[in-house]
């Protein structure tokens, strides 16, 4: 089922839920290195589906973290997931 289809099915009971997810990178300049990426994820009916991931957001989880709780308070409608990452970037 794709996302589209999976968001008109649940359009009554749409939630949206983001949490921080730890990754560990590696980048031919700096080696091995930890970073953190945001999840997006959609409720349908009664179960959490992965919808995307931004990957490499920050090497601190607080500013993931932050990032991921105010999307999911303010339930920030995952068309402008990615923007709000980029327009939260320092």
């Amino acid at each position: 089922m794709d996302l589209k289809q999976l968001c008109r099915e649940a359009e009554s009971a749409l939630h949206w839920r983001y949490a921080a997810a730890a990754e560990r990178l590696c980048s031919p300049d700096l080696g091995y290195y930890e970073s953190y990426g945001v999840l997006a994820e959609v409720k349908n009916r009664s179960e959490w589906v992965q919808a995307d991931m931004i990957h490499d957001i920050s090497t601190d989880l607080a500013v993931a973290g932050k990032m991921a709780e105010l999307f999911t308070e303010h339930q920030l409608a995952f068309i402008h997931f990615k923007d709000a990452v980029e327009d939260m970037l320092p």
